[in-house]
């Protein structure tokens, strides 16, 4: 069924309303589902403004939402088009053409498209499809101190453990955890490819201000 209340919970968060030791409780208590039932989660829909709109076309903020929605339990639900930054604003806007840009497709050849977003979509996509985690994987609260959020998702099924920090603050944040012990391989961040240390079974993560860390040990072929 459709989780009504995905959007608004993670649209309030990333613009600093609400404590985020709540809304990490929230996203945990989602995994709550009837045996055989899957929630599906969205940013946009027909019914309803945009996200991008709601949060008043702030593109780093719809990105740390979009970032929370890929990696949570459920099928996440893109609306078509917030993948290339269209706004979708209040009925109709909210279905409005999709922008096509230069493919030069009608309806809504020559709209803008956002290709750096729609490359944050691809590399959430691919992240999900390699760790099985992401999509199945049991949460547990990591850290929730003040505009940090940080959680790991285990399965156990794949052996596959990844932990996601998001920083919705205007400042630098940073968080000290155990490697979970299924990281048996080199271990790197899912967003950007670069390595992440591992000392002593500790990793010490720094998160940038309004941005977001998905970190999980390189998977087999």
């Amino acid at each position: 069924g459709f989780d009504f209340g995905f959007q608004g919970s993670a649209l309030a968060w990333v613009q600093g309303r609400g404590r985020t030791v709540a809304f990490g409780k929230y996203l945990k208590s989602r995994e709550k589902v009837r045996a055989g039932y899957r929630l599906s989660h969205y940013l946009s829909s027909h019914d309803t403004p945009g996200g991008l709109y709601q949060l008043e076309g702030d593109k780093e903020l719809f990105r740390l939402a979009a970032i929370l929605q890929l990696t949570t339990s459920g099928i996440p639900t893109i609306y078509y088009g917030e993948e290339v930054g269209r706004a979708g604003g209040d009925w109709p806007a909210n279905r409005s053409d999709m922008p096509w840009g230069e493919l030069g497709v009608k309806p809504g050849a020559g709209l803008e498209r956002d290709e750096a977003m729609r490359e944050l979509y691809r590399e959430l996509l691919a992240a999900r499809a390699a760790h099985k985690a992401l999509s199945r994987g049991t949460m547990t609260l990591v850290a929730t101190d003040g505009d940090l959020l940080v959680y790991q998702l285990a399965d156990e099924e794949s052996a596959d453990a990844v932990v996601v920090a998001v920083n919705r603050g205007a400042e630098p944040a940073s968080a000290k955890f155990a490697a979970p012990a299924a990281w048996k391989s080199e271990v790197t961040d899912a967003l950007t490819g670069d390595a992440v240390s591992v000392t002593e079974g500790s990793v010490d993560l720094q998160v940038p201000p309004r941005g977001a860390r998905i970190i999980a040990a390189k998977r087999g072929s």
